[in-house]
């Protein structure tokens, strides 16, 4: 193109090559040019973008061992960033934020997933997935429990005194069955809306710990926001929620006055039923066992607040997750 024989002058086809270079897109600044597989810091600008310094570079690039720093991964399309925390003394890393952009390498969405039960049956994590950019009714927020079998990676929230001030509303609700079958377990999450609707339930099997066995596995909405699909999916779970004793409402004033919460009759062996209660789209978790319908022990979990989701994140999630409640589009999944 430029280096056809046009007749221009050789100075005006610099320029011209000049002008055009300096309208390309600058390169995204989630793209670092540094060669560093780890980073100390990532900063959040105005327009969404992630920006990594502080690179750490260690011999044969070696991960930290210690501290808080950022794993970065550089698809096709998207980039992702891990935010990991490594504890002094402990075995496993943690992951405190999971971020990922979009093609246009801004901020699409974050994950933060903290394990809130563990024991022979595996791994039972709250996950927080909260959206940008996307228009709201394609891309709305959830604060749900699942079954994840026993990855080490999540984190692990902070054990806390029941708070006495400044303990943010009551935004959503889980209650968890588990079920001894044999060698195996059945694991049932069904997560409800702050005014005690069922949203979703979430199926998981276990046997030594790990995913498998015979019994379901997988997620299933129970509210869309369509009810066409509702009544159908409702029609289908029906027998499930009955046998797993998942009811399909719950009187939540009642229970945070009683502190009790009868549960419908199984024909299972039951291994453990918890409820948790999410304050603050998950910034506070109150969990309760429970046994005959009643509390039997409690206690408070408080997930960690990164530094990006201090400064920037947070309130952004949370104006998202008001604005879903204020059109009726769902907060659990």
């Amino acid at each position: 193109m430029l280096a056809m024989s046009t007749g221009v002058p050789s100075l005006v086809l610099l320029l011209t090559a000049a002008v055009i270079l300096a309208q390309q897109p600058a390169a995204s600044p989630a793209a670092p040019a540094a060669t560093s597989r780890y980073f100390r810091e990532l900063k959040i600008d105005s327009g969404l973008h992630l920006i990594l310094t502080g690179g750490i570079n260690l011999p044969n690039f070696q991960e930290p061992n210690v501290g808080s720093y950022y794993a970065p991964f550089h698809g096709a399309w998207t980039t992702s960033v891990d935010h990991f925390e490594r504890k002094a003394g402990a075995v496993a890393r943690e992951r405190s934020l999971f971020l990922e952009t979009g093609q246009d390498q801004i901020l699409d969405r974050t994950v933060k997933t903290d394990e809130i039960l563990r024991g022979p049956f595996g791994t039972i994590d709250a996950v927080k997935e909260c959206f940008y950019t996307r228009p709201i009714q394609s891309g709305f927020g959830s604060v749900s429990v699942e079954f994840n079998g026993n990855d080490k990676e999540h984190e692990l929230p902070s054990e806390v005194p029941s708070p006495t001030e400044g303990l943010p509303a009551l935004t959503s609700l889980s209650l968890v069955r588990i079920f001894r079958t044999g060698p195996e377990y059945v694991i049932v999450s069904a997560n409800y809306e702050r005014d005690g609707s069922l949203g979703s339930v979430d199926f998981g099997s276990a046997k030594d710990g790990h995913p498998g066995g015979t019994g379901p596995s997988g997620t299933a909405m129970y509210r869309t926001g369509d009810p066409q699909v509702d009544d159908i999916v409702r029609k289908g779970l029906g027998p499930d929620l009955t046998k797993y004793g998942i009811p399909t409402h719950i009187d939540v004033e009642k229970y945070l006055l009683s502190r009790e919460m009868p549960l419908p009759a199984v024909a299972l062996d039951q291994e453990k039923n918890v409820m948790n209660e999410f304050y603050g789209f998950g910034k506070f978790i109150r969990q309760d066992e429970l046994k005959d319908g009643a509390i039997v022990a409690s206690r408070w979990l408080q997930p960690s607040v990164t530094e990006e989701e201090k400064e920037t994140l947070n309130p952004l999630c949370d104006a998202r997750f008001r604005q879903q409640q204020a059109i009726g589009l769902p907060t659990v999944e």
